[in-house]
């Protein structure tokens, strides 16, 4: 028969030969040299390993579950920006943990964004106040005529 050999072993795991009906002096040394493994052995390595990728594909979907999750959440908090009417670039502020921190974020933002919605239209009424002293009327043609030299 032919040498079977392990050609993906494990960090700091020796790779597994198998020698089966060999025949000659030669052969016997190499076959003396090379280490035999029992099949217990064999399952034990291959169960590992099975052991191994299930842990990484397991851990490769949990990463794409949260990604998805993620997504799924940003979806949510843009369309509930839009039914509220407030600006979606505010979405960047959003905390997308979980569901909850993203409401609660979403809560505290728009509680803050309409409060500087609120300051900045009060500012915009307040205006100028008018000059105590009485010299400027409040008749908007005067500045025009007094520039056209009219009276």
């Amino acid at each position: 028969m032919e040498d079977i050999q392990d050609t993906n072993p494990v960090a700091g795991e020796e790779p597994i030969h198998e020698t089966a009906g060999v025949a000659g002096a030669a052969t016997t040394e190499a076959a003396a040299a090379a280490k035999i493994f029992s099949q217990s052995d064999v399952n034990r390595i291959l169960n590992r390993r099975l052991a191994e990728e299930r842990n990484k594909a397991e851990t490769l979907f949990a990463q794409k579950e949260e990604a998805l999750a993620r997504k799924e959440l940003q979806c949510e908090a843009a369309e509930t920006l839009r039914q509220r009417k407030l600006p979606p670039a505010l979405a960047k502020l959003l905390d997308f943990e979980n569901r909850e921190k993203c409401e609660a974020s979403l809560d505290a933002i728009e509680a803050d964004f309409q409060a500087a919605v609120r300051a900045g239209v009060l500012e915009t009424l307040r205006g100028n106040t008018p000059p105590k002293d009485g010299a400027e009327e409040r008749d908007p043609g005067a500045a025009v005529r007094g520039a056209m030299g009219l009276r």
